[in-house]
């Protein structure tokens, strides 16, 4: 779906219609994908647990590329057609697990989108672990000045709506219209 815009332009539109509800003036801003069962191998990594955050853009950017995983990704000889299966805990290690280390092998045909998966992959695989390295240096610092010392361990810049920066709308633009000449 699309929509058009006041000033002219035209933005795409990812919509689950499994996860539409009402929404009333009072409403919380948090998730409501962990009451439903259907969509669990398209949900963001983040979203997986039980008392998941507000809900971001980037976790609908993040479900764009699980989407395209099951399209272009061979489901058969990975784990991905297992997902449905799983329980949020494990599937939460098991996406995380494949954004550290390979992406599934892609179905014949689908040769034209090998190089946006990938950067996709690449792009949420790094995200994710420069956050938990920055807050790992959040932590030790932390550990570090309790113990009064006067050592400190360089942080990394983070904010959670773009994980530094790193997944935004134009990052996650530029990772899907990559060819393999500008690769």
């Amino acid at each position: 779906m699309y929509r058009q815009l006041a000033d002219g332009d035209v933005q795409g539109v990812l919509n689950d219609f499994d996860m539409a509800k009402p929404t009333v003036e009072d409403a919380s801003n948090s998730s409501t994908s962990r009451h439903r069962t259907g969509t669990k191998p398209f949900m963001a990594v983040d979203l997986l647990v039980e008392e998941p955050p507000q809900h971001l853009f980037r976790h609908d950017l993040e479900s764009f590329m699980y989407v395209l995983m099951f399209l272009v990704c061979d489901t058969e000889t990975s784990k991905l057609d297992k997902w449905r299966f799983w329980e949020m805990g494990t599937l939460k290690s098991a996406k995380e697990s494949m954004l550290r280390h390979n992406l599934p092998e892609t179905k014949e045909g689908f040769d034209l989108f090998i190089t946006p998966i990938y950067n996709l992959h690449h792009m949420f695989g790094q995200a994710l672990q420069i956050r938990d390295q920055a807050a790992l240096a959040v932590a030790q610092n932390q550990r570090l000045q309790n113990m009064k010392s006067k050592r400190r361990i360089p942080e990394i810049p983070m904010d959670d709506a773009t994980l530094g920066g790193r997944v935004t709308f134009d990052t996650f633009a530029a990772a899907l219209t990559e060819t393999d000449d500008e690769a």
